[in-house]
């Protein structure tokens, strides 16, 4: 969680660099919901995602095709089923998640659906997004009104000292470079 500008989506990169490389036991990707209104949008948009890494799902065996038309709920249980066959664990990054609050007020079903679909145990889910993030919790998640962030940790990302932010790009930090 983080204001805007604060680095959220940089930070999804990073994470996304960092877990491609083939040693690696997670297959990243980064799904941006920014713009989506509606459970259709956000599904189209996770299909996008998944054609502009094709390389790494065809890597793992997977036909890209082959989740073309399907809702976003189904795509995450069977894209991480199948990386999890291939050896590895998705990790699914989500990026401007706070648009689930407009389409859970007209699809709270869907939103329930996703939730499951977003904590299952065969990935791993980082969801970035502004403070509006904790209003998610006001939706409710099945029978037991679970809310819809429990099975998350929150971190609250902040903006860095002028001198601290040089410092981590120069990686003048530590005599070894941290950021890659």
């Amino acid at each position: 969680v983080g204001t805007r500008r604060a680095g959220k989506t940089s930070l999804l990169h990073q994470l996304e660099l960092l877990t491609e490389r083939d040693a690696s036991p997670w297959v990243p990707l980064i799904w941006d919901m920014q713009g989506c209104e509606t459970s259709g949008d956000l599904s189209d948009e996770l299909y996008v995602s998944i054609e502009d890494a094709h390389r790494r799902f065809e890597d793992c065996g997977i036909s890209v095709r082959s989740f073309a038309g399907l809702d976003a709920s189904v795509m995450l249980e069977r894209l991480s089923e199948s990386i999890r066959v291939a050896g590895k664990q998705l990790l699914l990054m989500a990026d401007e998640v706070e648009v689930l609050l407009r389409i859970a007020k007209f699809e709270p079903a869907w939103v329930i659906r996703l939730h499951a679909a977003l904590s299952s145990d065969n990935h791993k889910t980082v969801l970035t997004s502004t403070q509006l993030l904790a209003n998610l919790n006001r939706v409710c998640v099945g029978d037991d009104q679970l809310p819809f962030l429990q099975n998350f940790s929150v971190i609250h990302l902040w903006k860095l000292e002028p001198d601290v932010a040089a410092a981590l790009v120069e990686q003048r930090q530590s005599e070894e470079p941290l950021v890659v």
